[in-house]
């Protein structure tokens, strides 16, 4: 109970560092932003981070909650949220369970939807980041965006 304690004690001073971070310009300040709740989750989870123009935090928000091996990511519930938070630049967010960064064809197809529908509202699309405990997958790192 002790060692479980020391965990969850750990996990929320790394959250609490983490919040304290504003910018979110890197893949890398978006996991360690992420990892402490969503590294660790049983389940696939999507947000979006809101941000402005010079990638500060807007409004961060949680878009779905699923099962095992997916959750619904609907495009146009993230562009309302980010037009009705006054947001120029967003970041998709979402966990892999598995532990296996790597995205999937879905993945892809959510990404360039998402990018295409930004584009069209002027809204800065800066990453797709799929988040697990030990590590990352950015989309905008491996030019995929």
């Amino acid at each position: 109970m002790a060692l479980q304690a020391a965990f969850e004690l750990s996990k929320r001073i790394e959250s609490e560092a983490a919040a304290d971070r504003t910018e979110f310009g890197s893949a890398d300040a978006v996991w360690r932003y992420f990892r402490p709740t969503l590294g660790t989750a049983d389940h696939e989870e999507t947000h979006a981070l809101l941000m402005d123009n010079r990638l500060r935090l807007v409004k961060s928000v949680r878009l779905s909650s699923g099962g095992l091996t997916e959750t619904a990511v609907d495009v146009r519930c993230i562009l309302r949220e980010a037009l009705l938070n006054n947001a120029t630049a967003l970041t998709l967010i979402h966990n892999h369970p598995s532990g296996n960064p790597r995205p999937s064809r879905d993945d892809d197809q959510i990404t360039q939807k998402l990018k295409r529908a930004c584009e069209t509202m002027r809204i800065y699309l800066v990453d797709h980041v799929i988040v697990t405990d030990a590590q990352y997958f950015s989309y905008s790192e491996e030019g995929k965006l």
